[in-house]
């Protein structure tokens, strides 16, 4: 044995001293496992690292660096779950995070009957965890964290033998709610593959390395930067020079055509007189064509040869028994006079008619 170790009592387990003594013995070994291999290569450091591995079987196990802190703190553990979710707390820690607990913020005094006043505060670094950290005896844990710039949570649940872990966002109180909350993260873990537990034992945690890589991914897995932006809108595709287009131009202050068209005017029945299109009736359709066709009655007797034509007069009325227009035969009765030669029925009297300027008055039939 090296006389380096004289004077260290034997410890045949980690059962042989309390678990402060057997954490602070743990720390002086890595300490000096450190030194050893700064030694240059030969028979000191040989020796050295003999004696280094008899004393650490002699206390057992190595407690990692990862859940170091734990022991320090003297961390009350009394099952695999709860090694397992407490060395994922640490390797959250390790991550970069920063560990919040609601804590009573300390007033002048008390009001009775209403509760202290509490306030999200930073867990200290020598306590590790919050109090009260393990509320549920079915063993589930929670634990919230902080970064600069978001809030996260972690919460496990052991299931036959498998603890499951979730890590996401925590949604801040007045928060509009327009952006979505991204869902949590989850990993499932075997505890036999990373925590031991002997009865009356300290816990042996193992694979620290393998859970400090899972964590880290988790954590990278909620942050901002590594969640795919959105896809910006598809331009356009370029147009040509030459590019030419088959609908037409529209002015934008032009009001548009109506959805449904007009409908169109009604054909014309041939020959049928209206009240004014009659005048363009040639002899013979039902009217009398112009008004000084040649069966006018001026030309063949009715009114005096001295009888010059006068202007015409559009119709105002209806004037006269029965109004205008003039019914065609058959669809009603007729107003006695000539059926042809005379102009239409839906002139009035030209000047000069029934007024006492002429002595003949007109035809039967001819004015109103």
């Amino acid at each position: 044995r090296s006389r380096a170790f004289e004077g260290v009592p034997p410890m045949a387990s980690a059962a042989g001293g309390s678990a402060a003594e057997l954490a602070a013995a743990q720390a002086d070994v890595a300490r000096l496992r450190k030194e050893i291999e700064a030694l240059g290569p030969g028979i000191v450091r040989s020796q050295m690292e003999k004696a280094l591995a008899e004393l650490e079987a002699q206390l057992g196990p190595t407690v990692p660096d990862l859940v170091r802190p734990l022991l320090d703190a003297g961390v009350a553990v009394t099952s695999p779950g709860d090694a397992l979710a407490l060395a994922v707390h640490c390797a959250l820690v390790r991550s970069g995070l920063v560990c919040t607990a609601q804590m009573p913020v300390k007033t002048g005094r008390a009001l009775p009957g209403f509760a202290s006043p509490v306030q999200t505060r930073d867990v200290p670094a020598d306590s590790v965890v919050p109090p009260n950290w393990k509320q549920d005896q079915e063993g589930a844990t929670r634990f919230t964290y902080r970064t600069a710039t978001r809030s996260l949570a972690m919460h496990t649940r052991l299931f036959r033998g498998m603890l499951v872990v979730q890590v996401g966002e925590v949604t801040r109180t007045g928060d509009s709610g327009t952006s979505q909350q991204p869902p949590p993260i989850s990993i499932e873990l075997r505890v036999e593959d990373f925590v031991a537990v002997e009865p009356g034992q300290q816990p042996v945690w193992r694979g620290c390395d393998d859970l400090l890589a899972k964590v880290q991914s988790m954590v990278e897995a909620t942050s901002p930067a590594s969640k795919p932006s959105p896809a910006p809108a598809a331009s356009p595709a370029p147009r040509d020079k030459d590019w030419t287009t088959t609908e037409p131009l529209r002015d934008p202050l032009m009001v548009p055509r109506p959805r449904v068209p007009m409908p169109a005017p009604a054909f014309p029945r041939p020959g049928a007189p209206g009240y004014f299109d009659g005048d363009l009736f040639l002899g013979g359709f039902g009217g009398g064509g112009g008004l000084m066709g040649p069966d006018h009655p001026m030309f063949v007797g009715g009114a005096p040869l001295n009888y010059l034509p006068r202007p015409r007069f559009d119709p105002i009325g209806p004037g006269g028994p029965g109004g205008f227009p003039r019914p065609l035969p058959g669809q009603g009765p007729q107003f006695p006079g000539p059926r042809h030669g005379a102009p239409n029925h839906d002139h009035l009297r030209p000047p000069g008619f029934g007024d006492g300027g002429d002595s003949e008055p007109p035809p039967p039939g001819m004015f109103f």
